[in-house]
């Protein structure tokens, strides 16, 4: 089987260098995180710039950034800055190249912008915080929050370069039934029924948390498959079978499972009538993409476009579970 890790959109953040001057041409689009901006005079107000850049993506790694998909929209939340966007490519695949201009010269200063997706039934906002450092010419991008999650941070080494937004895919962001309490959702296909369910570290299936065991603890996230046919199944498996992913109302990610670091693949075999199920355990261990989550209404869901098994593909079906935390 495929690994079901590519759960759902990632939305990458790129930093770069972002030099322009003001009638339009570049002057530098380098890939040194850090130093940022350039500088001019817009009548008598002195401005600077600095940039990043948005990859997105589905599920299959398939650039969202065409012309047959709706663009999202950049807004700066600031009357001193003005945000602008430019859809290009490279080596990523299509990139939304965003540059913010602002009016702050000197010292350390903050800078808020709105990701606006506009959907068939709805709109969601993703808002990025950026912390940029100034003394003299050198301007320095410090830190980049996504939805007050700390996404990139120049003083840990170990920061990626490239900062990833997980969001739920727009084709199924209608399919949750936002009033549910089911902690179990089970759904055949073919002949086989895939369950999902969440439970806490004693093995509770729940859709109701308590805040401190959470954060002490963790919680798990679980995925069975229940052979209904008359014939024995089989599918390959790898360690990395599932990440789950933790989104909040608005659909961002605020926090995922742990990864394994193997990488073994191994085949599974279900006899008719048998189940074969697995967990993940939620994790606040990634200091880059998990934090504790505080009391409030959440929702994660399994999707992976197919089921590899030894005689066909199968097509598994959407399954959401809204939880809540106390």
């Amino acid at each position: 089987m495929k690994r079901m890790i590519y759960l759902f959109l990632g939305l990458t953040f790129v930093a770069f260098v972002s030099c322009r001057d003001h009638d339009g041409d570049d002057v530098d689009n380098g890939d040194d995180v850090g130093n940022v901006g350039d500088e001019s005079n817009v009548g008598n107000e002195k401005t600077y710039t600095f940039g990043y850049s948005v990859v997105v993506r589905d599920i299959n790694g398939n650039s969202l950034l065409s012309e047959n998909t709706k663009q999202p929209i950049i807004k700066a939340l600031s009357d001193k800055d003005k945000a602008a966007s430019e859809i290009t490519t490279n080596e990523y695949g299509d990139i939304m190249n965003i540059e913010i201009e602002s009016s702050d010269i000197n010292g350390v200063s903050m800078h808020s912008q709105a990701l606006i997706w506009e959907y068939e039934n709805g709109i969601t906002t993703d808002t990025i915080l950026c912390e940029i450092e100034k003394v003299g010419d050198v301007t320095t991008l410090k830190k980049i929050w996504v939805n007050d999650h700390l996404k990139w941070d120049i003083e840990i080494p170990a920061a990626p370069w490239r900062i990833t937004l997980t969001k739920i895919s727009p084709k199924h962001i209608g399919l949750r039934d936002e009033k549910s309490t089911d902690s179990r959702i089970e759904k055949e296909v073919d002949g086989i029924k895939f369950g999902y369910w969440l439970s806490d570290m004693d093995g509770n299936e729940t859709s109701l948390f308590d805040r401190n065991e959470v954060e002490e603890r963790g919680f798990n996230f679980n995925l069975s498959v229940t052979n209904n046919t008359n014939k024995p199944i089989s599918f390959n498996k790898h360690a990395l079978y599932f990440k789950g992913y933790v989104l909040g109302m608005e659909g961002y990610e605020v926090m995922r499972t742990c990864e394994l670091t193997e990488d073994i693949l191994f085949t599974i075999e279900v006899m008719p009538g048998e189940t074969y199920s697995e967990k993940r355990w939620w994790c606040t261990s990634d200091v880059m993409y998990s934090r504790p989550l505080s009391s409030g209404k959440y929702y994660t869901y399994f999707y992976n476009e197919s089921f590899n098994t030894n005689e066909r593909k199968i097509n598994i079906p959407v399954m959401f579970i809204n939880f809540e935390i106390k």
